[in-house]
């Protein structure tokens, strides 16, 4: 008993001293991005999202690659590289997502999960866009300009989502795996996929990876709607 008395409290010690700590032992004290949750089941829930602003860049290269790219000029920004240099609170998640040409028609696609082999074998520069959630005190009228033309500010409109969530590796492999499994999942339970999947991370790269919050999310809409 005084031995694990005595680990709780160096473990108290390591929590308060060391910066980014409570982040890495799984506490999260970011905004996140305002949803309700209307479904679960296990490791999935459709989520009914409100409007909300993200900052995006896209990146050129795979997708670790792209990522990594693109998260400069974004950090930057949120840190006062904008008109007014005002800094922007951190939140949650980060959203990163394939750029895929003619991806604006995809709500009209039967599976919007499955993978277009030709179509990437073909390419020869693939794009991924990463995206911070903005505070949700910002709206389309107050939120400071970027000064880098690389960086935009887009809406994201109310939707309803599809997500699985899971920890560990954050490598596209997982993604895609499971994007897969979470395309059967709302083929199964009477939804259709209107949207390509998107990652969305919650913890910095250091974060122990049994820690992590990761997941992907996939607009959705009943099956029969617009059929």
């Amino acid at each position: 008993m005084l031995a694990r008395w005595v680990i709780l409290t160096a473990l108290g010690l390591v929590l308060v001293s060391v910066p980014g700590a409570c982040t890495m032992f799984g506490v999260r004290t970011s905004e996140e991005a305002l949803h309700d949750v209307l479904e679960r089941e296990g490791n999935v829930e459709i989520r009914e999202y409100r409007s909300h602003l993200v900052a995006e860049v896209e990146g050129e290269g795979d997708y670790s690659k792209a990522g990594g790219d693109a998260f400069g000029p974004l950090f930057r920004f949120i840190s006062g590289d904008n008109a007014g240099a005002t800094k922007i609170a951190m939140t949650v998640p980060v959203l990163q997502e394939e750029v895929v040409p003619g991806n604006d028609d995809a709500s009209s696609r039967d599976d919007s999960t499955s993978s277009d082999d030709e179509e990437r074998a073909s390419r020869t520069d693939p794009r991924w866009k990463l995206g911070f959630v903005l505070p949700s005190a910002f709206t389309s009228e107050n939120v400071p300009r970027p000064e880098d033309p690389r960086v935009s500010i887009t809406e994201s409109p109310e939707r309803r989502v599809a997500v699985i969530c899971y920890s560990g590796s954050r490598s596209e492999e997982v993604f895609r795996e499971k994007a897969e499994e979470l395309g059967r999942w709302i083929r199964d339970h009477g939804y259709r996929a209107v949207s390509i999947p998107r990652s969305a991370a919650y913890d910095p790269p250091w974060t122990l990876p049994f820690l992590r919050r990761n997941e992907v999310l996939i607009d959705v809409e009943p099956a029969g709607k617009g059929s």
